[in-house]
Order: C-alpha cells, then sequence, then structure tokens
C-alpha cells in the first residue's frame, strides 16, 4: 500500500470513528457583546475551557431532590485556568 494510500484508509477510519462517537457543537460569539469572553480564551485551549466551565456548572446547578440526596462529587480544582492571567497581573 503507498503512503498516499494508507493517509486516505487512516482518514477514512478516523473520519468513520469521529462520525460515530462525537458531536460537534459550534458557537458563535459576537465581538463587541461578548468580548470579555473572546478576551478570556485568548491563547487558552478553547475546547478544554469550555468543556471544564461547563462540567463545573452541571455539578453545581444539579438538582436535588428529598427523596434521593445528591450524590457528593469531589471538588475540581480550575485554578490551572488562570494560572498565566495571575502572572500577567503582577
Amino acid at each position: 500500500m503507498s503512503e498516499e494510500e494508507r493517509k486516505y484508509y487512516e482518514s477514512e477510519a478516523k473520519r468513520k470513528w469521529q462520525k460515530e462517537n462525537t458531536v460537534f457543537i459550534g458557537v458563535k460569539l459576537q465581538k463587541s457583546t461578548d468580548a470579555d469572553i473572546l478576551q478570556f480564551l485568548e491563547g487558552k485551549q478553547r475546547q478544554t475551557v469550555i468543556k471544564s466551565a461547563l462540567r463545573e456548572y452541571i455539578q453545581n446547578h444539579q438538582p436535588t431532590t428529598e427523596a434521593q440526596p445528591a450524590e457528593e462529587k469531589p471538588a475540581v480544582d480550575y485554578s490551572w485556568f488562570f494560572e498565566d492571567e495571575d502572572e500577567n497581573e503582577q
């Protein structure tokens, strides 16, 4: 198998896996009204920051019922997201 054929089959396998195992969710941000978000995300791994922020939000906003108390989850330390900002402010 040639290098070109190998790359084609690898990319086909990757596309198939992604189609079966992932979902794309796009977020469009407006430069003027969402400038604070865009500035915060600048230079960071956007997908990682957004997924971590959503997980933290979910953890803090899970509805609880009296019949079944919410499961206690360990606290997650997200301070590493802000390390480079803390250094810039000093």
